[in-house]
């Protein structure tokens, strides 16, 4: 708390005078907030508190604004109701503001669970959540995305489904961008655009985030050099910084030419597998247990959920060292787990995307295994295990289910010392 208000207090000091008038009405407003969520908030709760002995009454709040969390977050939430006891005296309520993130995937979303749409609401529980406590038995905790949880993501099947109208929609979506059947898979690059479009104000410096960005071009590069069999290759995305640059028919532009919502959630749901990095378009497909090839993932402390997925890390190169860092120096820094652009400044460390070999060489490899066709090499399976056995048994990757790309692990075996 110390080091968050002196953070706030040098923020303060070294804006300018636009900023500085921002961060002063942002704090009368959450104190005004505060005020509202007593006077409308309190009575709310009594209501509840009188009730408990008969009915429990939870609240949740959706992550509307992000697709990967919108998905990810809810989906796991209804994933371990599925191993629970039902509490019939409780009765869930959910709410979202105007999802940003996509509303599609919120009409599914209400088909499984009661959903409230509502910004005031939103804005006024938020307020309330601030005075009372985060642990309070009347939230329902939605901050867990189970990444680590990998029993429950790979053996509970998915919770949410397209009704009949919506899959004879898709296939007309899937027909109208060039699709027949499921020979195709999705690909997305990481990018500033969407965070900047959608969430920017003066106070939101995204840049944080840059570190998980990735070149478009290096996967259209890779798919250019595919031997794809008439496989159709799909980007996604919903705001993008530049449309592709490819003469390949088997290539489509579908962010800049035919996306929606809706489109957004069949197609994905519907390809043969999706690459792409740390962005959260990942779970549109991962919701319905489409394979992922992950690529360029940083941190290097985390991977792709389900058995079937592959991923590969960028590399972290050591400016003064002079090298790339191994896996145990990797985790013995705590760079594992950072996810700010600045803490890889600070170290001088750079971080090395993956090439269009290594992200070609993922392709071939998720494709081949998806087909039963992939031939392991001698020694893989020592790699793979090496792999596992550095993380401590703490460890938020303990136990992962997923497997680092066979080739890369050949290439780059220093990680492993």
């Amino acid at each position: 708390m110390r080091e968050e208000l002196i953070a706030k207090f040098y923020e303060f000091v070294e804006a300018d005078g636009t900023v500085r008038l921002r961060l002063i009405q942002c704090y009368a407003h959450g104190i005004g907030k505060r005020v509202v969520a007593v006077l409308l908030g309190f009575p709310l709760v009594g209501i509840m508190y009188l009730l408990k002995p008969v009915l429990t009454i939870r609240i949740g709040v959706l992550f509307y604004k992000r697709v990967g969390h919108l998905c990810a977050n809810t989906e796991f939430w209804l994933k371990k109701q599925t191993l629970s006891d039902t509490r019939k005296r409780e009765f869930n309520i959910f709410l979202s503001g105007t999802p940003l993130a996509n509303r599609q995937i919120l009409n599914m979303i209400k088909r499984r669970i009661f959903v409230l749409e509502s910004d005031f609401l939103v804005w006024l529980v938020e307020g309330l959540k601030k005075i009372l406590p985060a642990a309070h038995w009347m939230w329902i905790d939605l901050t867990n995305s189970g990444s680590n949880e990998w029993d429950i993501w790979n053996n509970v099947k998915p919770q949410l489904s397209f009704t009949a109208e919506e899959h004879s929609r898709g296939q007309e979506v899937l027909k109208s961008i060039g699709i027949q059947g499921k020979f195709y898979v999705c690909f997305y690059a990481r990018d500033k655009k969407y965070l900047q479009t959608q969430l920017n104000n003066i106070l939101n410096d995204w840049s944080y985030h840059d570190y998980r960005d990735s070149d478009i071009n290096s996967f259209v590069q890779a798919f250019n050099l595919f031997a794809t069999n008439g496989l159709k290759a799909v980007r996604m995305g919903c705001y993008v910084e530049e449309s592709i640059k490819t003469d390949n028919p088997n290539i489509i532009d579908y962010a800049t030419k035919f996306r929606t919502d809706f489109a957004d959630a069949y197609v994905m749901a519907h390809c043969k597998f999706f690459i792409g990095d740390t962005a959260g378009t990942f779970m549109l497909g991962a919701l319905f247990n489409v394979p992922y090839a992950m690529v360029n993932y940083v941190p290097i402390g985390g991977c792709a959920r389900s058995e079937r997925d592959i991923f590969v890390p960028k590399r972290y190169w050591h400016k003064s060292k002079k090298r790339f860092l191994t896996l145990r120096e990797i985790i013995e820094i705590g760079g594992d787990r950072w996810m700010r652009s600045e803490y890889f400044e600070r170290a001088g460390i750079l971080l090395i995307d993956n090439t269009v070999e290594e992200i070609l060489e993922v392709i071939k490899e998720l494709n081949a295994r998806i087909d039963g066709t992939w031939v392991p090499h001698e020694g893989d399976e020592a790699l793979q295990q090496r792999f596992r056995e550095i993380f401590p048994p703490n460890h938020y990757m303990t136990g992962f289910r997923s497997r680092v790309g066979a080739e890369f692990l050949r290439r780059h075996k220093y990680l492993l010392d």
